[in-house]
């Protein structure tokens, strides 16, 4: 059986309101790593700027055990950083956001570290970066220079087995959600610190969806990747060209198509089925991906924990069954 990371925290009870209470979000986990034990290589973890989980630490240790093999998201604590400063990023050509950033992914290692000490192993083994800021079409507020700069000087922290990896977001576009750095230039900065022995590139299908307002861009994305030799992640997120729960091409993280009209989402479907995946995988051809996975939410507050236990059961058994049909091997 192919396992699959699994980004959960999108559609916990906790994103919706933290005053839901742990109690509830344990529940939440347990359920869903009792269901789905076999089918679930790890968690994607989002570092929220100080810690793993907006309860703590502490109470991530809680949820894992020592059988996953998880990913870390830095996308959480980079957006909070940019809502205290639009220069924020490792990318950043100004001098207090880099060296900001940089403070953030030092924090980073320390939790993984302690993550690691407390299960006496290793439990991570990627690393998700964001080539923050926003590029501004006024302003030039990021470099391929100063990501290399930032990529070297993380590079020479202790990450302990685990590879660091660039998640490309919508770059620069009149409907950009994320507008971060462009692909190309993120392959460039990656060559420039020793390419993909070094660094990696994750595609997140939804992203790249959003960038090209089109499924098309997710395969060309993952070919230009593929023929640099850096491609060692593949998350789907899905989209919507309009929806009332989802938004119009927003980084909503909607599930697949198919576990929506079986919830109840409205007529108004994600673009990301069962076909689309097969076809992203099939870009991939006899090539070895490092992991793949998905990320799903659902906005509604009022969204039960049965429906939120859906998202990623459903998540997991279509993802499985598009990589038995597809080409694709997993490491």
């Amino acid at each position: 059986m192919n396992k699959v990371v699994v980004g959960a925290y999108a559609s916990a009870p906790s994103i919706s309101s933290l005053d839901v209470g742990e109690n509830i979000e344990r529940e939440f986990y347990a359920r869903l790593l009792q269901s789905c034990a076999d089918g679930i290589q790890g968690f994607e973890l989002p570092f929220w700027g100080q810690s793993f989980h907006q309860y703590g630490d502490r109470f991530i240790y809680e949820l894992l055990n020592d059988s996953l093999d998880n990913t870390v998201s830095t996308m959480p604590g980079t957006v909070k950083g940019l809502s205290a400063s639009a220069h924020f990023g490792l990318a950043s050509n100004d001098h207090s956001g880099r060296a900001a950033a940089i403070s953030m992914l030092k924090s980073v290692n320390n939790g993984l570290s302690d993550l690691n000490s407390h299960f006496s192993q290793q439990m991570v083994s990627v690393v998700q970066l964001a080539t923050a800021p926003t590029v501004a079409v006024t302003e030039q507020r990021s470099s391929v220079d100063q990501l290399a700069r930032s990529l070297n000087e993380i590079l020479c922290l202790d990450w302990q087995g685990a590879k660091l990896v660039i998640e490309h977001c919508d770059s620069m576009s009149p409907h950009q959600s994320k507008g971060f750095m462009s692909l190309q230039d993120e392959i460039k900065a990656i060559e420039l610190v020793g390419g993909g022995k070094a660094v990696g590139i994750t595609i997140n299908w939804g992203r790249s969806a959003i960038e090209g307002k089109s499924v098309q861009t997710p395969l060309d994305h993952l070919e230009l990747v593929k023929q640099a030799d850096l491609l060692h992640g593949l998350m789907f997120s899905g989209v919507c060209e309009n929806s009332e729960i989802f938004g119009s091409w927003e980084d909503s993280h909607a599930p697949f198509a198919e576990t929506i009209r079986a919830i109840g989402g409205g007529a108004n479907e994600s673009l990301l089925n069962c076909e689309q995946v097969i076809r992203s995988l099939n870009v991939i051809s006899g090539d070895t991906l490092g992991y793949t996975g998905f990320k799903f939410g659902w906005p509604l507050e009022s969204m039960d924990i049965e429906s939120r236990l859906k998202v990623n059961i459903d998540g997991i058994n279509y993802l499985q069954q598009c990589v038995s049909e597809s080409k694709v091997s997993l490491q």
